[in-house]
């Protein structure tokens, strides 16, 4: 099985590429060439650019737009922002993108490798760091027992993660995924099946625990106090149910967002490759028949008398059976 990067290997490799060329032009002391902007996306439909910066050329700026920003709120998402990036988050982002970085290369002149890939890496990570404040802060308030309403995190179109704490003992994350025909529903059904199914075994004891229902919107969705457009379209999703506990939730938080949010592209990507996988297949299987009818084909032009038990002729050619049988005689 393929697993999806926890990072953008794009901008990790940009940023990287940028941070050294600054330092060897420094040690130089030539001019830094010129910067060719770089657009990239990924599975979610996030946008990512990656300019030099207009008053600092040796500087790089990393903008993302990602799908439903404005839904998020806002003060959780910019607190834990400015925790992670600190001075590199930019108050006002690039026209077009909700979040931008200055990646300010003079400041690494000094660093190691390490660190220089430790950075980048954070910042490779962007998409992440949006999202998980969402998540961060709604764990926080499931271990401290408090209630709150449920957190929709729009992060596809016309799809969704929801959050919520409905019943009280564990923090249940909701996932919304549309089927675009009823061939991807069907293979839908079964892999979600079989992943809650697994569940079951002894060794994953520990594992959260996972329900699915096909087209049919689960209840927490529908007594729930945000807007959920996909409860009178149920017909076209599915609904991945995960159930997390204390000991889920209190360490290694943020792989374990990362894990959540890829889940869906996951899953979605396997199901796509076992449908090529099964064209395929068919394909080959229908050469094989089609072989098979050729072989079967009679090329001589001899017209052959056929019996059955009973004495009767087989054949349709009356004419040449009886032509057949006069010379015989």
């Amino acid at each position: 099985m393929l697993n999806i990067d926890d990072h953008s290997p794009i901008i990790l490799k940009t940023v990287v590429d940028r941070i050294e060329e600054v330092k060897e032009v420094n040690k130089a002391g030539k001019k830094i060439k010129s910067f060719h902007p770089i657009s990239a996306s990924d599975f979610d439909g996030v946008l990512y650019q990656m300019v030099p910066s207009k008053t600092e050329p040796e500087n790089l700026l990393v903008s993302a737009r990602v799908t439903g920003y404005k839904e998020l709120n806002a003060d959780v998402t910019k607190k834990h922002l400015e925790k992670v990036f600190g001075e590199a988050l930019l108050e006002t982002p690039e026209d077009g993108f909700d979040v931008t970085l200055q990646v300010g290369c003079n400041n690494f002149l000094e660093s190691s490798e390490e660190e220089i890939n430790e950075f980048a890496l954070k910042v490779s990570q962007l998409k992440y760091h949006i999202y998980f404040a969402t998540f961060d802060h709604a764990f926080d308030q499931y271990l401290n027992k408090e209630s709150f309403n449920t957190y929709k995190i729009p992060y596809r179109r016309e799809e969704a993660i929801y959050i919520s704490n409905v019943e009280g003992d564990s923090l249940q994350i909701i996932f919304s995924v549309k089927f675009l025909n009823g061939v991807d529903a069907a293979l839908g059904k079964l892999a979600f099946q079989e992943i809650a199914s697994q569940r079951k075994k002894a060794a994953l004891g520990s594992a959260p625990g996972i329900t699915y229902r096909h087209q049919e919107a689960p209840l927490e969705l529908t007594k729930a106090d945000v807007s959920v457009p996909e409860v009178d379209k149920a017909k076209d999703y599915g609904f991945m149910l995960m159930n997390l506990f204390d000991r889920n939730l209190k360490e290694e938080r943020f792989a374990s967002v990362i894990n959540v949010m890829n889940f869906r592209a996951y899953m979605l990507y396997h199901m796509k490759c076992a449908k090529a996988f099964m064209h395929i297949k068919f394909r080959k299987r229908v050469d094989k028949l089609i072989h098979r009818l050729d072989d079967a084909k009679d090329l001589t032009g001899v017209t052959q008398i056929k019996r059955a038990a009973t004495g009767r002729y087989l054949s349709s050619d009356m004419n040449s059976m009886r032509a057949q049988e006069s010379q015989r005689y």
